[in-house]
């Protein structure tokens, strides 16, 4: 809750807004994804109990991932392990984004969407941030990788201190 203003979201103060709903218009990929100790389909499933086998495996195929399932004995129903430790960094951070892809909100926050990950794999997230470019979705993006930075449309320099737009920001206490 902020302690003076609004938070708008489409212009509907967002402590209007169910918060069920309001995730599902998210998508989010966090610098640190978290998984449960089950299978690769626990963690669709617990993000998303409806997702079909045929919807995680066109995800982890837009992810460039097809390979884990095609190859792997266990296919979707290998173990992740706890925290995900089965897999490298970037197939954890890739898991994480086809997951998250299954919330086709219209707002996108990404943390490091790139870390960890090789150029084959930076590669897929690229193509999958310009698809949400050209399908009108917000990116908000926190990176160092700097193809992400490039192709923004609008850059905010952290380690610069307040700039107008995050003056303008707190003035008007909306977003």
């Amino acid at each position: 809750d902020p302690g003076n203003g609004q938070i708008l979201a489409g212009g509907i103060d967002l402590q209007q807004i169910a918060p069920d709903w309001w995730r599902q218009q998210i998508i989010y990929l966090p610098q640190e994804p978290y998984f449960i100790d089950g299978s690769i389909r626990d963690n669709f499933n617990a993000f998303k109990p409806d997702l079909t086998t045929q919807g995680i495996r066109k995800l982890l195929v837009d992810v460039g991932l097809e390979s884990l399932i095609d190859e792997s004995p266990g296919g979707l129903d290998q173990p992740v392990g706890k925290a995900g430790i089965n897999f490298s960094l970037g197939v954890r951070r890739r898991i994480a984004l086809a997951r998250a892809l299954s919330h086709d909100g219209p707002l996108a926050i990404l943390d490091e969407p790139t870390e960890g990950i090789d150029a084959i794999g930076a590669s897929y997230v690229y193509r999958i941030m310009n698809e949400m470019v050209r399908s009108k979705k917000t990116i908000i993006a926190c990176s160092h990788d700097r193809d992400i930075i490039r192709g923004a449309h609008l850059f905010l320099d952290l380690d610069e201190g307040p700039s107008p737009i995050v003056k303008a920001i707190n003035k008007d206490d909306n977003i």
